[in-house]
């Protein structure tokens, strides 16, 4: 019996160098243009740069994430699953500013699957450094907290349909 080695392969690279500009480009993006310079400082701290390959998974809805990632460049397609035939459906392109993983959270179940549809480079945040930014800054929080996403939506339209047993056509 011989051995086979294998390599692990990372779904993701992180980036070795953080570019000077980040916290001005995180700065121009909302929710994050209401956090005080020192709060986004604080923020990036705790965060890492990371450069997804074309076709590599950054959320997928059966695991709970435990980041929350910033898009900064790139695409990403956010799908959701049609419950009669199971297939992923692209319901949105996710580009610079796009949260990859916050619903997921806000929500405390997972719901969210996202593959890179290009090259994609985005900082993650840990999952538990963001619910408390969440909480100690209302402003950048409500927002986030505040808005109904589309995948609920989906998820929703999906199970009502499911449930009874409508066809209800195309679900996008």
């Amino acid at each position: 019996m011989s051995l086979v080695r294998v390599q692990y392969r990372p779904f993701f690279s992180p980036m070795v160098q953080t570019p000077p500009s980040l916290s001005s480009t995180l700065a121009r993006l909302h929710p994050f243009d209401s956090l005080s310079p020192s709060a986004l400082s604080q923020l990036l701290q705790t965060a890492q740069l990371f450069r997804y390959r074309v076709g590599q998974p950054l959320a997928l809805r059966e695991v709970l994430s435990q980041q929350v990632l910033v898009i900064l460049e790139g695409q990403v397609r956010l799908l959701g699953q049609d419950p009669r035939s199971q297939q992923p459906l692209t319901l949105e392109r996710l580009g610079e500013g796009n949260l990859v993983g916050a619903v997921s959270l806000v929500r405390g179940l997972p719901c969210e699957t996202a593959i890179a549809s290009s090259e994609v480079v985005a900082l993650n945040l840990p999952a538990y450094t963001f619910l408390q930014y969440l909480q100690d800054y209302p402003a950048f929080g409500r927002p986030i907290r505040d808005q109904i996403y589309l995948i609920e939506a989906f998820d929703l339209l999906s199970q009502h349909a499911k449930d009874q047993a409508l066809d209800l056509g195309d679900l996008k």
